[in-house]
C-alpha cells in the first residue's frame, strides 16, 4: 500500500518486487529462533544471499525497464514537538483506513482457501509439486504442505517450518533453502490481493511470474551448491 507515494509506476513495480521477497515479522521471528541453535554462518549466509539479490535484483529491473525515474524531491514540514491529541487522531485515522482497505482482502483470502479446500486443489497442488520439492529443492516431501501454508499464510508455513526442523526432519543446508524458498517465493495470498487492488491484475501476475521461478532457482542452486561441494554445518 505504501508503494502509492511513489510517483512512477516503474518505481511502483520495482518497490513492489523488491517488498514481495522480504521477510515479514512471522517468518523473521522463527528464523531469529532456528539461528540460536544452529551454525553462525547460517544467518551470514541466508540474509547474505538475500541482501545481495536484492540489491542486483533492484539495478538488473531498473537497468530492463523502460520508464523514467522521479525527482528526488521532498519538502520537509517545519519540525515541532508533536500534540498528543493529534497524534491520537491520526493514529485513529490511519488505522481505520487501513482496516478498511485491508479487512475485505483478509476475507476474500479466506474464503478462497476454504473453496480451494473443498473441491480438493490445496491436495493437487502438494501432489504436483512434491517432485519439484523432493527433487529440485532436495527437501522432504512434508516441505510441500509447509509452501503452501506459507502460500496462504506466510506465520502458518514459518510455524510448520519450525516444527519440522525441531522434530529433526531437516538439516542446516535444507534449512537454508527452506528460509529462502520462502522468502522469495509468492506473496502471501492477502499481500497478492493487495498487490492487485494497488497496481492492477497485469503487474500483480508479472510480479508473480518472476518470484516463483526465481525463489526456486535460488533454493536449487544453494541446495546443489552445498552438496557438490561437501559443505555442511
Amino acid at each position: 500500500m505504501t508503494t502509492r507515494i511513489l510517483d512512477t509506476k516503474k518505481e511502483k513495480f520495482i518497490a513492489t518486487l523488491l517488498i514481495t521477497g522480504l521477510p515479514c515479522a512471522p517468518l523473521l521471528a522463527v528464523m531469529l529462533a532456528l539461528f540460536a541453535v544452529v551454525s553462525f554462518w547460517v544467518p551470514i549466509i541466508v540474509f547474505g544471499i538475500i541482501i545481495v539479490l536484492k540489491i542486483a535484483t533492484g539495478m538488473l529491473v531498473n537497468k530492463l525497464m523502460p520508464g523514467r525515474k522521479s525527482d528526488f524531491i521532498m519538502d520537509i514540514p517545519p519540525i515541532r514537538l508533536p500534540r498528543i491529541k493529534n497524534v491520537l487522531i491520526k493514529t485513529y485515522n490511519r488505522t481505520k483506513w487501513f482496516v478498511r482497505e485491508a479487512i475485505p482482502y483478509f476475507l476474500g483470502a479466506t474464503f478462497i482457501i476454504f473453496l480451494l479446500d473443498w473441491i480438493g486443489g490445496i491436495s493437487f497442488i502438494q501432489r504436483i509439486g512434491s517432485p519439484i520439492v523432493k527433487g529440485l529443492l532436495g527437501l522432504p516431501a512434508s516441505a510441500t504442505e509447509m509452501f503452501i501454508m506459507s502460500a496462504i499464510r506466510r506465520e502458518a508455513g514459518a510455524a510448520m517450518l519450525k516444527q519440522l526442523f525441531d522434530a529433526g526432519g531437516l538439516d542446516a543446508i535444507q534449512l537454508m533453502v527452506c528460509l529462502l524458498v520462502m522468502t522469495f517465493l509468492i506473496p502471501c495470498l492477502n499481500t497478492f490481493l493487495v498487490t492487485i487492488k494497488q497496481h492492477g491484475w497485469r503487474t500483480a501476475l508479472v510480479v508473480l511470474a518472476i518470484v516463483i521461478p526465481y525463489a526456486l532457482l535460488v533454493g536449487a542452486a544453494l541446495n546443489w551448491t552445498c552438496r557438490l561441494m561437501g559443505i555442511s554445518f
